[in-house]
């Protein structure tokens, strides 16, 4: 009687969970994406966006007085601070301004910009179809109108703001005294084309086009004369003065830096053959091309009346001006190309103020992350040997002032390190305003402005701490090495964490004390962290709970929860996600990801798919609802509610050996997982997307283990694909091979025997696994051709292999009804081969 009970309590609880399945994959609900924007300084107030179908909207939270706002089509340059937000519909060109103090909500129609001064609480808006301009105190209510106004330009250091009008009259306005001052016009037939300040906000100098030449007016309390006249052509006639005044920079000492463009003979006839030349730096008509659109510099003396050419029109030179006393310094950024980095070494020169000649400085890895300069200082810090130096402008010093410090400044999980430079993100906060912050591997440290020594900062935990976004906005600007940033003004540092193996993250703070001081710690994802003063706003997601905003606070230590998105997806806390992690038999690293069966049960056996690229223990936390489609790959909660584990390893690789890396990790992990858990090993999928394509394509031709098999953009012969010229890149693909992704180390030349072992193509028939391959016809991140290679080894071998082109696609499927067609192909191949489903009708 015992044994009828437990069987029928066994088909009837397999009956439940059966259903209890079905009625998860028919949860519909529209999905939330939830987006942290900005909290005020005294944290009483907070910003954030909801999207989905029906748009984009914005929300404002006012803590302190109860009330929520929402608003649709207001982007992030809005301004919220203790007393205000305003920002700017751009659908109906409407500026809204809510006043936090007197509970007032107003807005301002037929508005196309605005800027905010916030030493006076003033915005100034302006309409681009009736030319009006508007300054407005929002403290008082005191508005100024100016019609016919062609150009305006503010200066957040003085709080002043120039404008000109139709007739070519100049404004200078006070917003501390609302007072404008009125310059006398000039006799010209010229308009001004452009207006810029001055770095302290005093003097304003206006850019006029007369003829074939251009000129610059001063205007200022002592004086409101031309300083400045001058041809547009320079280097007989190569290089000319950018006439749009966009890219200007009035420097220090009467010295203003202007841009100039090239009007040489770099054009592409798309009529006419191209030229490649062997002897050209980069590839010739594309290397031509970005000469043609290279902006140089010129730097105008106003007390000299000079003008200073650094052009030089056959070379592709980029032009830096850095430090406090505006350094000029240049590199050419093909100068070394050999094509194994996407980012060549560049040799760096810098120019002499007085006699304003050129002088080799040395050659630096890439600019884009390497290099970086600060106002606090006029050292040059770059990043080469896997250490942080600096280059002494004064002394003409070179320093490495890391390599004895017992921590590493590059990222040591993906192991580029090996091959080529890749620095931790670093950007030079400062600190006590005496220290530059730098970000180690396990530490934090300070670099003393004056003794230019570096110390640590004191850490009583084993946390490897992070230096959070929260504490400075990003700016692109003309003349910087690559991205400058704006450093709030806080006396305290938000730092992050994550424990090694991603399980739990949390926020600390540095304090003026060069303490670190943890706050959170949660086993969930944390992101988009936003500060002020004593509070700190961020999103929380774990894969069992749908993004929620948080509010943090620092003296009471309490954590509030502020918006929870997607309060519709009830099921979501059904999710069970684990990361499982190991030392294998070699003490080598091992982890994966898994994602259970819905209603898991210990004693059924389930299908499991590998979804493969490289690290994965970083998505254990991440969010997935069941009506993302994703066409390049799984939806991990889908073939959960389906029956299956989802498996994402970990994959750890030595240099040299892609290929075999991603084996060996593949094959650790599922001997380990079958061990534990109950998976049917007869009907384990595999698939990955771009370099988890290859990898996919790649294994398939090492074990026989993957009962089917899914590779989407994926690379089938490194050997050809390395002698691909990207479209993508503008340069061949070599780079990914030698010292990027592929981890090859070596050219094809000096290792072909790597390159034709880490080669599906060459393996491929070793391969029994049935295959799916995607890709869209237009991708050429990983060329589109590779999948036909694959295609065609395969049918010419008589495996079961079969290709989906989509056209009109890049590397990443985007149009909603493709992303839909592979979802519904991949997962009907899946379960016909792992389920035994009927064979799907696209098959036939």
């Amino acid at each position: 009687m015992m044994a009828i009970n437990m069987m029928f309590l066994r088909v009837f609880t397999t009956f439940l969970s059966l259903f209890f399945s079905n009625y998860i994959c028919s949860q519909n609900f529209e999905q939330e994406y939830l987006t942290n924007s900005k909290i005020n300084k005294s944290g009483t107030v907070l910003s954030y966006y909801v999207s989905g179908k029906k748009g984009n909207t914005l929300y404002l939270n006012d803590l302190k007085n109860h009330k929520v706002y929402n608003y649709g089509n207001i982007n992030q340059n809005h301004i919220l601070n203790d007393d205000f937000f305003i920002g700017i519909d751009q659908a109906n060109r409407t500026l809204i301004t809510v006043d936090f103090i007197n509970q007032v909500i107003d807005s301002l129609i037929g508005v196309d910009d605005f800027d905010w001064i916030q030493n006076t609480n003033t915005v100034v808006v302006y309409n681009r179809e009736t030319k009006i301009l508007r300054i407005i105190n929002l403290k008082t209510g005191f508005t100024d109108t100016f019609n016919d106004i062609c150009d305006y330009i503010t200066s957040l250091v003085s709080s002043n703001v120039a404008f000109v009008n139709n007739e070519q009259t100049v404004f200078y306005y006070s917003t501390f005294n609302n007072v404008s001052t009125k310059f006398d016009k000039f006799e010209s037939k010229s308009k001004i084309k452009k207006l810029h300040w001055d770095k302290g906000g005093t003097n304003i100098f206006g850019f006029f086009v007369e003829n074939e030449n251009f000129k610059i007016h001063k205007y200022s309390k002592e004086s409101n004369q031309f300083v400045f006249s001058s041809s547009i052509d320079l280097k007989d006639k190569k290089m000319q003065v950018d006439t749009m005044f966009n890219t200007v920079l009035v420097m220090k000492d009467e010295r203003i830096a202007v841009s100039l463009k090239n009007t040489g003979f770099f054009e592409v006839n798309s009529g006419e053959p191209e030229i490649w030349l062997g002897s050209s730096n980069g590839i010739t008509p594309h290397e031509n091309k970005l000469k043609s659109s290279n902006m140089q510099l010129a730097v105008i003396n106003i007390k000299e009346k000079k003008i200073y050419d650094y052009s030089e029109s056959e070379r592709l030179l980029k032009f830096v001006i850095s430090g406090q006393e505006d350094d000029i310094y240049s590199y050419e950024k093909s100068s070394n190309y050999n094509f194994s980095r996407i980012n060549p070494e560049i040799e760096i020169f810098e120019y002499d103020r007085k006699h304003f000649k050129k002088k080799y400085v040395g050659t630096f890895n890439a600019a884009d992350q390497n290099i970086k300069s600060t106002v606090k200082s006029d050292l040059l810090f770059y990043f080469k040997d896997n250490n942080w130096n600096f280059y002494d402008k004064k002394t003409k010093r070179f320093l490495n002032f890391t390599k004895n410090i017992e921590d590493n400044f590059f990222y040591m999980n993906n192991e580029f390190y090996e091959m080529i430079d890749y620095p931790i993100n670093q950007y030079l906060l400062s600190y006590k305003e005496k220290y530059l912050l730098f970000n180690g591997a396990k530490q934090l440290w300070l670099f003393d402005l004056v003794s230019k020594k570096m110390k640590q900062v004191k850490n009583n935990s084993n946390k490897s701490y992070s230096i959070s976004q929260a504490n400075y906005s990003i700016n692109r600007t003309q003349w910087d090495w690559n991205i400058s940033v704006k450093q709030l003004d806080y006396d305290n540092v938000v730092l992050t964490w994550k424990s090694e193996n991603h399980t739990n993250e949390g926020i600390s703070l540095l304090n003026d004390k060069e303490e670190i001081v943890d706050i959170l710690d949660v086993n969930s994802k944390i992101k988009q962290i936003a500060r002020g003063s004593k509070k700190i706003s961020y999103i929380r997601e774990s894969a069992d709970q749908p993004p929620a905003l948080y509010i943090f606070d620092f003296d009471s230590q309490k954590e509030t929860l502020i918006f929870q998105s997607n309060l519709a997806d009830t099921l979501a806390k059904s999710i069970k996600v684990v990361y499982h992690n190991w030392l294998n038999d070699q003490n080598k690293k091992r982890g994966a990801v898994v994602t259970y069966p819905i209603n898991y049960d210990t004693t059924i056996k389930y299908p499991a798919i590998f979804d493969i690229y490289e690290q994965k223990k970083s998505t254990q936390h991440d969010y997935v609802t069941t009506i993302l489609t994703n066409g390049n790959g799984i939806n991990s909660r889908v073939y959960s509610n389906e029956g299956f584990f989802v498996i994402r390893p970990d994959i750890y690789y030595e240099i040299g050996s892609p290929g075999r890396s991603a084996t060996d990790c593949v094959i650790d992990v599922l001997d380990k997982l079958i061990k534990i858990l109950p998976i049917d090993t007869n009907n384990i999928g595999l698939i990955g997307h771009s370099f988890g394509g290859y990898e996919t394509n790649y294994i398939i031709t090492q074990t026989n283990r993957f009962k089917a098999a899914v590779s989407s953009s994926g690379v089938a012969d490194i050997i050809s694909a390395y002698f691909t010229f990207s479209l993508e890149y503008k340069i061949p693909d070599i780079f990914r091979y030698e010292t990027q992704q592929f981890r090859i180390g070596k050219s094809f030349f000096d290792s072909k025997n790597k390159y034709i072992d880490n080669s599906p193509l060459f393996h491929s028939e070793k391969i029994n696994t049935p295959l799916l391959l995607l890709t869209g016809k237009n991708d050429y991140v990983v060329n589109w051709t590779q999948s036909i290679t694959m295609f065609l080894a395969l049918k010419r071998l008589n495996k079961i292999v079969n290709l989906i082109l989509y056209p009109n696609e890049g590397h990443v499927l985007m149009n909603k009804n493709n992303k839909e067609d592979a979802s519904d192909k991949i997962k009907s191949w899946f379960e016909y081969y792992l389920k035994n489903r009927p064979k799907p009708d696209w098959l036939e």
